[in-house]
């Protein structure tokens, strides 16, 4: 198995949280101690990008709401990770490339 990973540095990134741009979507993460805190910070951060996107300021998790899924990263050092996930092409946002 063969992997290519290009890291960019931008000047202004989307959002100022960690995020990620994959083949399959767009990730948004979320970290805390509590499993409901960091999956508000990985959904909060998702539409917070959403937002940056297209022109859905206050409907932007009535749109969401649907297809992004929220999925547990990690349950490690008494720290729950999560991640939200936009697949590519829902809502009409496609990853770049």
């Amino acid at each position: 198995m063969t992997t290519e990973l290009v890291v960019d540095i931008a000047a202004q990134p989307a959002i100022r949280t960690a995020h990620a741009v994959t083949p399959v979507g767009r990730i948004t993460f979320g970290f805390d101690a509590d499993l409901n805190e960091a999956m508000a910070a990985a959904l909060s951060a998702m539409l917070d990008w959403l937002q940056t996107l297209s022109a859905w300021s206050g409907t932007a998790l009535a749109l969401a709401s649907p297809v992004v899924d929220l999925r547990v990263t990690q349950v490690a050092n008494q720290v729950w990770g999560v991640h939200a996930v936009l697949p590519d092409g829902a809502l009409g946002v496609t990853s770049p490339g």
